[in-house]
């Protein structure tokens, strides 16, 4: 159905479009995340690489899965800042944990600069600590993303309650669109 204000089709089921930070709360994060959906709106570009990664990314985790981690592609929703993909990120990570958004701290690693690591040999690097194939099988995948999207960064969540396990992810826009992998230590099950 047509919303009025937009012409646009609203969003239905795991289609979850992002707008300012206080929308991003409200957004059905959990079904996005879970199924990967790719959001589609005229405002933004081509969601064919998107998809395509979101599918690269959930085999090559399918092919590696181990006991206790799993990763996830990021549900392609639109993003028109660095500030929008963290706030779409804290968003799903929040949901997936069962917490506020303000229960996480986030570390925006330095990366992709002349000085530093790139972003997808620093996401390597910290999935590895954890599962190695995992990382392996997700580098090239993260070396593509820093290639093709902007505003790429690795990112390092989390919850302030105490718990040990960290969330690590990788994220960037692409025509407009979120995308990236979030990969979760001590977790069995992915959402």
């Amino acid at each position: 159905m047509a919303d009025a204000s937009t012409g646009h089709d609203a969003p239905t089921g795991g289609d979850a479009l992002i707008g300012d930070d206080a929308s991003i709360a409200d957004a059905t994060f959990a079904d996005a995340f879970r199924d990967a959906s790719v959001a589609w709106d005229v405002s933004v570009g081509d969601a064919t690489f998107a998809a395509d990664f979101a599918s690269r990314v959930r085999m090559a985790t399918a092919q590696v899965g181990t006991s206790s981690t799993c990763a996830s592609p990021l549900p392609a929703v639109p993003v028109a800042s660095a500030d929008d993909a963290r706030a779409a990120v804290r968003a799903l990570i929040a949901g997936s944990l069962g917490v506020a958004p303000e229960a996480l701290s986030v570390t925006v690693v330095p990366c992709g600069l002349p000085s530093t690591a790139t972003c997808a040999n620093r996401f390597l690097h910290d999935v590895y600590k954890s599962a190695g194939t995992t990382g392996d099988a997700l580098y090239p995948l993260a070396e593509e993303l820093e290639s093709r999207g902007t505003s790429v960064e690795e990112t390092i969540w989390i919850r302030m309650d105490a718990s040990p396990d960290a969330v690590v992810c990788i994220s960037g826009i692409v025509d407009g669109l979120l995308v990236g992998v979030v990969f979760f230590n001590g977790r069995q099950d992915c959402p």
